[in-house]
């Protein structure tokens, strides 16, 4: 596909709107599913210790919500990380940074130690 001068000018000049209008939300989306998939584990825990369950009971439905919400967590760095990449684009390259998009101060991304699955 072939632009020409006037096109990739424009596309640089929108470039970080437009990646921001799509990452911003997609970022927010993986941070609730990593804090959702933990309070879902600890809440099925609570209430699985609240009912007085033996140890065995629903074992795999824990083992199957504990490794999800350990991918949600590993989804949500890989973000971070992206998030990191993507903010230091427009120096590296000379583009505009986003006009109306909130970007957190870069305090580095974030470390996950993901728990064990209960195998």
């Amino acid at each position: 596909m072939s632009f020409n001068k006037r096109q990739i000018i424009i596309a640089r000049r929108e470039i970080a709107d437009t990646v921001a209008a799509a990452f911003l939300p997609f970022e927010r989306s993986a941070h609730d599913a990593a804090t959702n998939g933990a309070l879902t584990v600890a809440a099925v825990l609570q209430a699985h210790a609240a009912a007085a369950l033996p140890p065995s009971a629903g074992r795999e439905a824990v083992e199957l919500l504990s490794e999800a919400a350990r991918f949600a967590a590993i989804a949500r760095d890989h973000i971070v990380k992206a998030h990191d990449i993507l903010r230091d684009l427009p120096a590296e390259h000379n583009l505009p940074t986003a006009t109306g998009a909130e970007c957190p101060p870069n305090v580095g991304s974030a470390v996950i130690v993901p728990f064990a699955s209960a195998a």
